[in-house]
């Protein structure tokens, strides 16, 4: 792949900070702002400290255009204050203003929207959502147009795109993590980490990404690729990392390790049986899918590695739990009656419903998203995409689809849209509440789930591709 030099960029989850001022020519008073974290989603909740006012004066605090935040300035001028980054402020950077409503002094400072998608399915309880993207829309989805292709030749892309901080990493099956600038599709860096072997799905946390193999879990600098940390505990590439609250838990071996995520020193281990699938956390609890053959449903304590709970599922799953409002979606697959969806109280592992797919069926990972399950299964008369109520199990809708769907592909959702890519077909975004088709791609055979991140598109292809869609003047070929 190309290596080209890239600007330094702001990965989430690292508290950046910005700082400007400015002297106002009425009263040449330095104001300073200073904002913590200075990079983040809408709705993120931000710190504005600022020095330089008239004593005791009220100070407006702006973002873009709209008032966030009034606040008093103590006797030496300085206050600080928290606000909430607009829901519709849309990707990119922003002015964010102090101003003196009776000294009229001024200062700004950039806060930089981003709705980063850092780990398989979009978060750590994998419910394959992005709540914050507010670009692509069911009205505008349909008009979606490749940004940027770029190819690593005859090696596939074995990983679900992770995007943080303007870059999209992908890995492939030649042992190798690339990182992609989001806005050109211009190589930054490529790192080979185990040479020949198939990667883990990948995740992003505090300027680091993870992956793992048969080998190994490594930690590389995503800044520039270098390795940070390896630990020699087992990996499986099937599985994807997970990240929660400094710790990393990987699957391999049949064990669930906890790993310090800054240094790879081993917490804990727990005896879980042969695994294939990401586990997932919610409020303290790890949940994974057990089962090359018969299977579980585990829940383990984050803290210890203890078990609290399990459940039988059916015959096989590779797939990751998903986990919202208190309650864990799983699916499996049973020959006679056939793939299961199970709906399961997250604190006592107690049944809710379970739903029968048909005979020989193999369901995706679910998407949990506006009181719908969603999930993808492949049988030996039909491939499907089937809507569930979250709460009863029941079909909401099921579209039928021409592709091979896997149950390794799992579909992804962000604000109305559901997007999912068939095996031997194309990548299609179909209406969530309805699952009308709006847009497909026939060009690409897509083996992961995709990524939707900043009003862009990312999937990896099985031809060793790497594409981004976006609308507007961000298509390829659209600028003069």
């Amino acid at each position: 792949m190309r290596s080209k030099t890239c600007a330094l960029f702001a990965l989430s989850g690292v508290a950046a900070l910005t700082l400007l001022t400015v002297h106002t020519i009425a009263s040449r008073v330095a104001a300073q702002i200073q904002l913590l974290p200075s990079a983040g989603p809408p709705t993120s909740h931000v710190e504005a400290r600022r020095r330089g006012f008239q004593s005791g004066e009220i100070v407006d605090l702006t973002f873009g255009r709209a008032l966030v935040r009034k606040t008093s300035a103590d006797q030496s001028g300085t206050f600080g204050t928290r606000f909430t980054v607009p829901s519709q402020e849309l990707p990119g950077p922003h002015d964010v203003t102090a101003t003196g409503e009776m000294s009229g002094i001024t200062a700004s400072a950039a806060f930089v929207v981003r709705t980063d998608w850092p780990t398989y399915q979009f978060s750590s309880n994998r419910d394959g959502t992005n709540p914050f993207e507010n670009v692509l829309d069911p009205s505008n989805v349909s008009n979606l147009g490749v940004v940027w292709k770029e190819s690593l030749g005859d090696v596939q892309i074995g990983s679900s795109p992770i995007v943080v901080g303007g870059v999209v990493f992908t890995n492939s099956y030649d042992g190798q993590v690339e990182a992609w600038d989001a806005q050109t599709g211009l190589g930054i860096w490529s790192t080979v980490v185990d040479a020949g072997q198939t990667l883990s799905k990948l995740a992003a946390w505090h300027g680091l990404v993870y992956t793992s193999s048969y080998a190994a879990v490594y930690a590389l600098d995503a800044r520039t690729g270098i390795e940070k940390w390896s630990s020699d505990v087992y990996g499986f590439p099937l599985s994807g990392m997970l990240v929660a609250n400094g710790v990393v838990y990987d699957v391999g071996g049949d064990y669930l390790y906890a790993l310090d995520a800054l240094t790879g020193v081993l917490k804990w281990q727990s005896y879980i049986g042969p695994v294939a699938s990401a586990p997932s956390i919610a409020d303290g609890v790890v949940y994974v899918a057990t089962g090359m053959s018969f299977s579980s449903l585990l829940a383990i304590d984050a803290r210890n590695g203890d078990l609290l709970w399990g459940m039988a599922l059916g015959y096989d799953t590779s797939t990751s739990p998903a986990v919202a409002d208190g309650i864990v979606y799983a699916t499996s697959t049973v020959y006679t009656p056939g793939g299961t969806v199970y709906a399961v109280d997250a604190k006592s592992g107690t049944p809710i419903w379970t739903f029968q797919l048909g005979s020989y069926s193999f369901p995706s990972t679910p998407v949990v998203a506006n009181g719908r399950v969603i999930v993808s299964a492949y049988s030996s008369t039909d491939n499907q995409l089937i809507s569930l109520d979250a709460a009863t199990g029941n079909v909401v809708w099921m579209v039928s689809l021409s592709g091979f769907v896997g149950n390794l592909t799992a579909p992804v959702e962000a604000n109305g849209v559901l997007y999912f890519g068939e095996y031997d077909n194309q990548l299609l975004a179909l209406e969530a509440s309805s699952g009308a088709i709006l847009w497909t791609f026939a060009d690409a055979t897509v083996p992961t789930s995709p990524a939707v991140a900043d009003g862009k598109l990312y999937i990896g292809s099985f031809d060793g591709d790497v594409y981004s869609f976006g609308l507007g003047d961000d298509i390829a070929g659209s600028k003069p």
